[in-house]
């Protein structure tokens, strides 16, 4: 399902705060035509969405670049979602984390909050414009706590300052 034009028309005004952040994606799915919908489903939010088959590929893809945000599917052969997520949020802790699954069971949900450290979890089949929602309010949320980290980088680089200014 491709999402309606109206439901894109939305998503940019939604992503249109004022700022130029372009949000970068990345997607890891084994299935290649869920990678290619997601990408094409993304499209709104923006156009920089990075597609692998792989968690390994997933990997190798961020040591050269940074994301935003990253959409795993659970099951995967190697590497499961929940392993690459938990690695990913130890080297990558501002990247927003989502994970897909077409075998929702307790077990496993808990395991992706607890060791993944997923921030959405959802489950397939999905509605285009659900996902997309999902996404958009994820990349939102990262977006205020990069402007909360910075703004208090800031706060402690000018008492330091203070402290030195004082103490020199």
């Amino acid at each position: 399902v491709i999402p309606t034009a109206r439901d894109q028309y939305r998503l940019k005004c939604v992503m249109n705060e004022k700022s130029e952040f372009k949000p970068s994606l990345l997607v890891v799915d084994d299935e290649p035509a869920v990678g290619r919908l997601l990408k094409r489903a993304l499209a709104p939010l923006t156009d920089d969405v990075v597609v692998v088959e792989s968690a390994a590929e997933a990997l190798t893809v961020c040591l050269g670049r940074s994301f935003d945000l990253v959409i795993s599917d659970m099951r995967m052969p190697e590497m499961d979602g929940v392993e690459l997520l938990r690695i990913l949020s130890k080297d990558y802790p501002s990247m927003r984390r989502i994970i897909l699954t077409g075998h929702a069971d307790l077990d496993q949900t808990l395991k992706s909050i607890n060791e993944g450290r997923v921030n959405r979890y959802l489950t397939k089949p999905f509605v285009i414009a659900s996902l997309i929602q999902e996404v958009s309010d994820e990349l939102r949320l990262g977006k205020r706590e990069r402007s909360e980290v910075t703004r208090l980088r800031n706060a402690i680089d000018n008492q330091c300052l203070k402290l030195m200014l004082v103490s020199g």
